[in-house]
């Protein structure tokens, strides 16, 4: 079933800023990526999936216009924010805030992709650009409470993302980690002292 991604804003300058950031993103949407300045112009199709990026306003009216009488769509909705989160540690949280970082945007929309797929089904070896980002610093010594200062996440998020990175590849200690990341051109071995390797 296809995904495709719908950014749905009267400003030009966000619609098309965020439709650039996702489509020189790792995400691969390509010809699945499309702006809508109205709602009313949007035709969705059967057996598709949908992320729709919006205000609520403009959710709305399109919940009004098409997805009240497409009660089969499945759909992923994540609001568009201008102000800071008060804590911004989550990526799955259904938001976008607009001073979060690249990163944080495009890993927010790959969890509304992955939430589409059944859960048994999750690819192994997949990891977002965040869990590539601590597995990187896991791998170069870093502990928990360091990687989130450096990261300014908190302690829990890194364990978290520490837990599905390990579930992900099947990898539970730090130095099958770092061979992994080694291996997969993660880190550099020029980048590891000799304490790191001991």
């Amino acid at each position: 079933m296809n995904t495709r991604v719908l950014i749905i804003h009267q400003s030009a300058i966000i619609a098309e800023g965020l439709q650039k950031l996702l489509q020189n993103s790792s995400l691969q949407l390509h010809d699945h990526l499309r702006i809508y300045m109205d709602p009313a112009e949007i035709n969705l199709q059967p057996a598709t999936n949908y992320i729709f990026i919006s205000t609520d306003e403009l959710f709305q009216k399109l919940y009004s216009f098409q997805l009240i009488h497409f009660p089969e769509a499945n759909y992923r909705f994540i609001k568009l924010i201008n102000e800071s989160p008060a804590v911004s540690d989550y990526e799955c949280d259904g938001n976008i805030h607009l001073d979060e970082t690249p990163n944080q945007i495009v890993d927010k929309i790959r969890c509304a992709a992955n939430s589409f797929l059944p859960e048994k089904t999750t690819v192994i070896g997949t990891l977002t650009e965040r869990e590539t980002e601590i597995l990187k610093l896991v791998a170069l010594g870093n502990a928990s409470k360091e990687i989130a200062d450096k990261l300014n996440i908190s302690t829990h998020t890194v364990i978290t993302h520490r837990k599905n990175i390990t579930e992900k590849l099947g990898i539970k200690s730090i130095s099958g980690l770092t061979v992994y990341a080694i291996l997969n051109k993660i880190i550099d071995t020029n980048e590891l002292s000799i304490d790191d390797l001991i």
